[in-house]
C-alpha cells in the first residue's frame, strides 16, 4: 500500500507531522520514517525551495528511498537546481538556468543552505540528476506536473532515460537544448503544459513577478472560465472571466486524447500546481497532491488502499505554518 506525499518545499516540520498523522514511526537515530504495516511512500517531487529545511527534508527522503521505504520523483525545482548549477555548454560563462534575480528568489532558501559547502552542493546536484521523471505501480501513474504517455514513450524510444526512468547523459544534454523535442517532452512531465494568456493579460505570481504565461489545467477538457482553464494563478478577476479557447486545440489532440485512452481503474497522481482549495480528487482519473504548502496552505498525502484500485483512498493533510522568509542576499554558490 502507498501514501502519496505532495510537494514538500523544504517544510520539514509539516512533513514530519504528516507522517505521524499517517501512523508512520520516526527513527530518531537514523532520520527516517517507517510504517509498521510496511506501507511505502511516494514523494511526488519538489522537495526543495520555500521552507527553511531543504537539506533535512532531502536527507529524510534519501534515507527512506535507500531503505526501500519510499519512491521519489524528480520535480521541476530539483530539475531547476541542476540547471542552476550546470554551466551552459554553449556559453561557459553562463549557466543553463540563468542566475537572474527572479530565478534566485525562487531558489533562495535552498541556496542559503548549500552556498557555503561546495561539496554538499555537488552531492545534491548529482543526486537530483538520478531522480526518475515518472513511475508506475499497479494502476497508479505518477509524474510531477503532468502525465503524458507520448512524452514518456518518446524519451524511452530515443534512449534519453535510464532503465529507472531518470535522464541519462544524453537526456541531460537534450534538457540543455531548448530547441530539441526531447526538451519539450521533459518540460511537459516536470512543468506541465503552459500557454500565453489571451489578449495580453497578465497576473502577479506569489513572488509578485508579472506573468503572461500560465499553467494549463490539462485534465480539464472543456473549461468554462479562465479559472477552469488555468492553474496556480492567485485569486483575481481574470479567473472569473469566460475562457476563449485560445491555444487549446493542440492540448485536446494530445493529452486529452491520452486521458480518454486510459484503461479502467488507472489513476494519475501529480503535484506542482499549489491548489488552494480543500483536497479532493479532480476526477475519477486524476488526483493532485499539491495543496500549497509553499504558500503556507497545507501538505497532503493520498492514502491509497490498493495499487490496483488507486482511486480507493482518502486525503490526509497538515496545515502549513507561516514560512520563514528565506535569506535573499545573493549566495556564493
Amino acid at each position: 500500500m502507498l501514501d502519496v506525499i505532495g510537494d514538500i518545499h523544504g517544510c520539514y516540520e509539516e512533513l514530519h507531522s504528516l507522517f505521524e498523522k499517517l501512523g508512520w514511526v520516526y527513527d530518531d537515530d537514523n532520520h527516517f520514517f517507517y510504517h509498521p504495516t510496511r506501507r511505502k511512500a511516494v514523494f511526488i517531487g519538489d522537495i526543495i525551495d520555500g521552507g527553511p529545511d531543504n537539506i533535512k527534508s532531502i536527507r529524510l527522503v534519501q534515507n527512506m528511498v535507500d531503505r526501500d521505504y519510499a519512491h521519489i520523483l524528480n520535480g521541476n525545482h530539483e530539475f531547476n537546481a541542476v540547471m542552476w548549477d550546470t554551466p551552459d555548454p554553449q556559453n561557459p560563462d553562463e549557466f543553463c538556468r540563468p542566475h537572474r534575480d527572479n530565478n534566485y528568489k525562487q531558489h533562495a532558501s535552498y541556496l542559503f543552505e548549500v552556498s557555503k559547502n561546495r561539496d554538499l552542493h555537488n552531492e545534491m546536484t548529482a543526486w537530483f540528476k538520478t531522480l526518475p521523471l515518472y513511475l508506475e505501480i499497479g494502476n497508479a501513474k505518477f509524474a510531477h506536473a503532468c502525465w503524458s504517455q507520448n512524452a514518456i514513450d518518446f524519451l524511452n524510444d530515443h534512449a534519453f532515460l535510464t532503465d529507472k526512468g531518470a535522464l541519462n547523459d544524453k537526456g541531460w544534454a537534450a534538457a540543455m537544448d531548448e530547441s530539441s523535442k526531447a526538451y519539450k517532452m521533459i518540460e511537459l512531465l516536470l512543468k506541465g503544459p503552459e500557454e500565453n494568456l489571451p489578449d495580453g493579460q497578465s497576473y502577479p505570481d506569489v513572488l509578485g513577478m508579472k506573468r503572461i504565461r500560465a499553467r494549463v489545467s490539462w485534465w480539464n477538457e472543456n473549461p468554462i472560465t479562465n479559472g477552469d482553464a488555468y492553474s496556480s494563478i492567485p485569486e483575481c478577476h481574470f479567473l472569473k472571466q469566460s475562457f476563449n479557447g485560445a491555444g487549446r486545440e493542440s492540448l485536446r489532440g494530445g493529452i486529452t486524447q491520452e486521458l480518454k485512452n486510459m484503461r479502467k481503474g488507472e489513476v494519475i497522481f501529480f503535484g506542482h500546481i499549489s491548489r488552494m482549495d480543500d483536497p479532493a480528487p479532480l476526477s475519477d482519473k486524476i488526483i493532485c497532491v499539491d495543496y500549497g504548502i509553499k504558500k503556507g496552505k497545507q501538505i497532503v498525502a493520498w492514502r491509497m488502499h490498493d495499487v490496483m484500485e488507486p482511486a480507493r483512498g482518502h486525503f490526509v493533510s497538515v496545515e502549513g505554518k507561516t514560512l520563514r522568509k528565506p535569506q535573499l542576499k545573493r549566495a556564493i554558490a
